[in-house]
């Protein structure tokens, strides 16, 4: 019976020692691919530098690539990965460093936006899923991350990037979204996942609200259940307070001991508090990462003009930013901001300041942005 269950493979290394580190864990957990293409799913949630900690590095990408072409050469390779904005796909490609394969490795690099999907029955009816998810050999290679709203992002969660605009949208607005992405691992088992916990991401994550963390951590399992209960014990969690991770415990550990790579992570917030601008940012379960991708870039890549706007304002006033179906009630001595069409009815009905779309433009979210912290 021992030897039924599923092993977790853990090695520590940076990345100029992921090559190595890749068949080691291969090695560890017995792996070999088994059919002609493979289909390898990164985290590349946006426009995000390869050393952001925020997607899955290309440095890793590489060493992967490489094993199978120097093992099984005859194999096709595709990467694929979906974006908020999908025509945008291109660049993000770019951005993250991963452009170059499709020339030096002869990998084909798929917008998930743009591919052939066929229906498949789930828990909540009907789902459409890229053609070659089950006719290519499926690696998940997710990022080591918090996120402010299923608490950490690995392997579960990142299966989530396989689904066109409309259904992931569905998940967080019209369904369950912890139960949805737990029943999404009934349709879509990937045949192996891997974990970048080399260079990770804590706090505020998933995007720019976290902070870059060196955890020097590689996992892989066949088991896409085991590999997330390991990797958030690892970063300090409880599994049992993740809701869309399954509980289980009857898996082998291979390489590092658990405990001997134990690096808790910081908790993300909820709602997220940022008191050096007196602000803080509401958001539920149905905000969906449009949204929430869209506020936190648009943060990041204007924070000097945001604080000079907040220096040269009333400091003493707060500032709340609401995304998302659920409406806190705001004291009409403080200043507010709608973000999204989930959120601008609500904003509308009340003659209170919004930005539309879904996700809103970065440039219409820092003029807004800009009148919240102003005088």
């Amino acid at each position: 019976m021992q030897k039924n269950r599923p092993k977790v493979g853990i090695v520590k290394g940076n990345y100029q020692e992921a090559y190595l580190n890749i068949q080691r864990l291969f090695e560890l957990i017995n792996y070999t691919p088994q059919k002609s293409r493979i289909f390898i799913k990164p985290n590349i949630c946006g426009k995000y530098a390869p050393d952001s900690g925020i997607i899955t590095s290309p440095e890793l990408i590489e060493a992967l690539i490489v094993f199978f072409r120097n093992f099984f050469p005859e194999k096709e390779i595709i990467i694929g990965e979906g974006s908020i904005r999908p025509k945008e796909m291109e660049e993000i490609f770019g951005i993250a460093g991963y452009r170059e394969f499709e020339h030096r490795y002869q990998v084909k690099l798929v917008n998930l936006d743009k591919v052939s999907r066929v229906d498949h029955e789930w828990k909540y009816g009907n789902i459409r899923l890229p053609e070659f998810i089950h006719s290519c050999e499926y690696i998940n290679v997710a990022k080591m991350k918090t996120h402010t709203q299923t608490t950490v992002t690995l392997c579960l969660k990142n299966q989530k990037g396989v689904l066109n605009l409309k259904t992931k949208k569905k998940f967080h607005q019209k369904l369950n979204l912890h139960s949805a992405i737990h029943s999404l691992s009934s349709v879509v088992k990937p045949d192996l996942n891997i974990i970048d916990g080399i260079d990770a991401l804590e706090g505020n994550g998933p995007v720019a609200g976290g902070q870059k963390k060196t955890a020097n951590l590689l996992i892989a399992s066949k088991d896409i259940w085991a590999i997330d209960n390991v990797a958030a014990t690892i970063m300090g969690f409880d599994v049992n307070e993740i809701e869309h991770i399954p509980v289980v415990c009857d898996y082998m550990v291979e390489g590092e001991n658990i405990w001997d790579c134990f690096n808790p992570f910081k908790k993300p917030q909820s709602p997220i508090t940022v008191p050096e601008l007196n602000l803080t940012v509401h958001f539920d379960k149905a905000v969906c990462s449009h949204c929430t991708s869209c506020f936190d870039d648009t943060f990041a890549q204007n924070l000097n003009s945001i604080v000079n706007e907040f220096v040269a304002g009333n400091k003493a006033i707060k500032k709340n930013v609401i995304l998302g179906q659920s409406f806190p009630v705001i004291p009409s001595n403080e200043k507010v901001l709608y973000l999204g069409d989930c959120a601008c009815e609500h904003a509308k009905e009340y003659d209170l300041p919004y930005v539309k779309g879904c996700p809103p433009e970065i440039e219409d979210v820092h003029e807004h942005l800009l009148v919240l912290f102003g005088k």
